[in-house]
C-alpha cells in the first residue's frame, strides 16, 4: 500500500499488522521517501522525475527546472505509451502546483515543447480555454480566458475526486485517507464554483444594463 507520506498512514489493521509479519506478506510505501532513496541511487529515473511537481516544495526550483524535467522523460527509454502518461502527469501535475497560471502559461514555463499541440496535455487545457476565448470575443477576451481557466481548473477537480472515489470504492483507499485526501479538494471546488456563479452573475447584470 502506498501513502504520499507517512502522515497519511492511519497505521489502521490488518496492514498494520501484517507489515509486522515476519513473512513479509505485506509491505507499506511512502512515496516522499521511497523517491528520496530512488533518487539517490538513480536521480534520471522516470518515476522521480515526474513526481517532481508532486514532491518538490520550492516553486522556485519547479520553475527554474520544468524544462529539463520534462526533457528528461521526454528522452527516456520508456515504451511510448507510458512515456506519453508519463509526460501528461508530470504537466498535470505542474499545472495543479501553478493553478493562476494558463495552460499556455504552463507551456511557456516548460519551454521549447516540440508538437505539444498534439499531446493529450494540450486538449486537456485547450477544450476549456477554447470555451473562454469564444465568450471573450463577446464580453473581451480577458473575462473569456479567466472563465474558461476557471472552468477548467473545475473540471480538473471534479476529475480527481471521481478518481479518488472509484479508488475508495474498489478498497484501494480506506474512507479515512479518502475524506483525507479529498477534504482539501471539495474545499477548492466550493470555492472556486462560487467564483464562478459571481462572475456569472457580474455578466447577466452588465448585459441587462447594456439593454
Amino acid at each position: 500500500m502506498i501513502f504520499l507520506h507517512k502522515g497519511l498512514d492511519p497505521q489502521t489493521n490488518p496492514w498494520h499488522y501484517l507489515t509486522k509479519s515476519r513473512e513479509k506478506l505485506f509491505q507499506i510505501v511512502y512515496l516522499d521517501e521511497y523517491i528520496q532513496s530512488l533518487e539517490e541511487k538513480q536521480p534520471n529515473h522516470p518515476l522521480v522525475i515526474v513526481l517532481k511537481p508532486l514532491l518538490e516544495k520550492d516553486q522556485d526550483i519547479l520553475r527554474q527546472n520544468s524544462s529539463k524535467w520534462y526533457k528528461k522523460i521526454k528522452q527516456s527509454r520508456l515504451p511510448k505509451n507510458a512515456k506519453l502518461n508519463f509526460l501528461v502527469v508530470f504537466v498535470r501535475w505542474l499545472s495543479a502546483r501553478f493553478p493562476e497560471l494558463s495552460g499556455e502559461e504552463i507551456t511557456q514555463m516548460i519551454d521549447n515543447l516540440p508538437r505539444f499541440e498534439e499531446t493529450k496535455a494540450y486538449e486537456f487545457f485547450s477544450t476549456f480555454e477554447k470555451r473562454g476565448e469564444k465568450r471573450g470575443e463577446k464580453r473581451g477576451e480577458k473575462r473569456g480566458q479567466k472563465r474558461g481557466e476557471m472552468l477548467g481548473q473545475k473540471s480538473t477537480l471534479l476529475k480527481e475526486i471521481k478518481r479518488f472515489k472509484i479508488m475508495n470504492q474498489k478498497g484501494d483507499l480506506d474512507d479515512i485517507t479518502f475524506h483525507k485526501i479529498c477534504a482539501p479538494i471539495k474545499k477548492d471546488l466550493k470555492k472556486i464554483s462560487k467564483d464562478i456563479r459571481e462572475m456569472i452573475k457580474r455578466q447577466e447584470r452588465e448585459q441587462q444594463g447594456d439593454y
